[in-house]
């Protein structure tokens, strides 16, 4: 993908993190560094092991640079959670908790949360361990109005505050 078309997908990404999450969209972009998928493993596991993307916050987003950010949905889910993280780091919204553990399991923790309001709703979203929510509201397969639905449950649990109810 070239660094045009990347500007353009991280300008719909942050867009939609902000409709969906309420984080504003940031002045300033994170680097993304694409890496082989061998290079990203030793930088960031010291060895094989499944990781496809790290958020670093003086460093930007490293990707598996194998992931087709252009054509595939996952992949760009892989890289909207990265950039989750960037907001979530930018906004300083965990920066008032006692050390990098608590953050970083405190902003795990809210993407659990947020899942499980979504299922309350009967939204059911894909959760993956620690922290990836996973949700496929695409047109072609359920329509627009279900589109909307989705993402105006996701605005509610949000600015409702409605995950906090959950463990």
């Amino acid at each position: 993908m070239d660094s045009v078309a990347l500007a353009a997908l991280l300008t719909k990404l942050f867009v939609a993190i902000h409709d969906i999450g309420g984080y504003p969209v940031p002045e300033v972009y994170p680097q993304i560094h694409q890496l082989a998928p061998a290079e990203l493993q030793q930088k960031f596991c010291k060895g094989p092991c499944g990781v496809k993307a790290f958020y670093a916050p003086d460093e930007g987003v490293f990707i598996d640079a194998s992931l087709d950010l252009e054509h595939d949905v996952h992949a760009r889910s892989i890289l909207l959670h990265e950039l989750v993280h960037h907001v979530q780091s930018v906004s300083g919204r965990f920066d008032s908790m006692r050390n990098a553990c608590v953050r970083s399991n405190s902003a795990e923790r809210e993407a659990y949360r947020i899942s499980q309001a979504l299922r309350a709703r009967k939204v059911i979203p894909d959760f993956r361990p620690p922290n990836v929510i996973r949700l496929a509201p695409i047109p072609l397969y359920i329509g627009f109005e279900d589109v909307w639905r989705i993402v105006q449950h996701m605005v509610e649990i949000v600015d409702n505050r409605e995950y906090e109810q959950f463990d």
